[in-house]
């Protein structure tokens, strides 16, 4: 059923289908049209939710378990640009798992995520010069999650929620940002691939453009928030959290970072060190919203660190001394 179509185009269609007499069929029909023809008050199908994107990734995505087997998605789930089931993850998969995640925050989560991995994809692409569908395709993605992390960050905000709303309009920054310097650091050594990373960087750049148009919007809501000091302390441990992530990642790649390359890792540290001591005497001393946004850029700027030294290992780039 269309439902963009006049409905009595669709019961037309539908008629065909009902058991009736081919006279009862005309008669009631035609009683429909006369009565449709007097009021013409729009009637919603019941049956437009079957219409919505998301059943549409689902129903792509039921139909390729079905040709090709369980044992596909997850090959699809584990494809790299230029395998033949890319495609089938960037357009059925990861929308379909998308479809499935009914909570607000951890779907924002989940297509920040997206444009992590879409753009590491990306980058350890450029080594080998993607084709044009290649980058098209990556392209696509990243814009519908980035989109969508926007439409969510709104929604959490008009909803009151100004501090889950300020993380994950932070967050998609801070992927963004840290990104954009792996890709002009690949831009400047591939240039071959200039074309194809200028096109993504666009992306990138209109992604952080808007999170940084709405970011002050967001810290004026913020009081509210944190009326009782839970979002406060949930900051504090995320981003502590994320400290003593990001040192066991750099214990068990120690030994492939450089001399150099350690020393700004060094610097980085200890700017954030001071950051979460800031925060504390901001806690201490009952200053909630100071707190609260000295513990996210301190997890901002630790997101950014590891991106950063992925980047470095993946990529042997050295980006890790990039200037912001």
């Amino acid at each position: 059923m269309n439902t963009n179509e006049p409905i009595e185009k669709n019961l037309t269609r539908l008629a065909e289908t009902v058991s009736l007499r081919v006279s009862e069929k005309a008669e009631g029909l035609e009683t429909l049209k006369a009565y449709m023809a007097q009021t013409r008050v729009p009637v919603r199908s019941p049956f437009a939710w079957l219409h919505a994107p998301s059943m549409r990734y689902m129903s792509a995505f039921m139909l390729f378990v079905v040709v090709s087997g369980t044992g596909a998605v997850s090959v699809a789930e584990a494809s790299r640009p230029g395998d033949p089931l890319y495609g089938v993850k960037l357009r059925v998969t990861e929308p379909a798992r998308s479809a499935l995640i009914f909570d607000k925050e951890e779907k924002t989560k989940f297509e920040i995520e997206r444009v992590d991995r879409r753009l590491k994809e990306f980058s350890l692409a450029t080594l080998k010069s993607p084709d044009k569908e290649t980058t098209a395709l990556i392209k696509e993605s990243l814009a519908e999650s980035i989109e969508q992390v926007s439409k969510d960050v709104s929604e959490l905000s008009a909803s009151g929620e100004a501090d889950k709303a300020l993380n994950a309009n932070t967050d998609i920054k801070s992927v963004l940002s840290a990104h954009s310097l792996v890709l002009r650091e690949v831009s400047e050594r591939n240039p071959s691939s200039a074309e194809d990373i200028a096109s993504i960087a666009l992306s990138v750049d209109s992604g952080i453009a808007a999170s940084e148009n709405v970011e002050q919007g967001i810290e004026d809501a913020l009081d509210s928030s944190l009326e009782d000091g839970s979002a406060v302390e949930e900051q504090e441990a995320e981003t502590e959290g994320s400290l003593t992530g990001v040192f066991s990642q750099l214990l068990e790649e120690a030994a492939s970072i450089d001399v150099e390359d350690r020393a700004e890792i060094d610097e980085s540290l200890t700017y954030i060190y001071e950051t979460i001591a800031e925060a504390r005497d901001a806690r201490d001393e009952g200053s909630r919203k100071e707190a609260y946004l000295l513990y996210l850029e301190a997890k901002e700027q630790l997101d950014s660190l590891i991106t950063l030294v992925e980047a470095d290992r993946d990529l042997g780039i050295g980006v890790i001394g990039s200037d912001n």
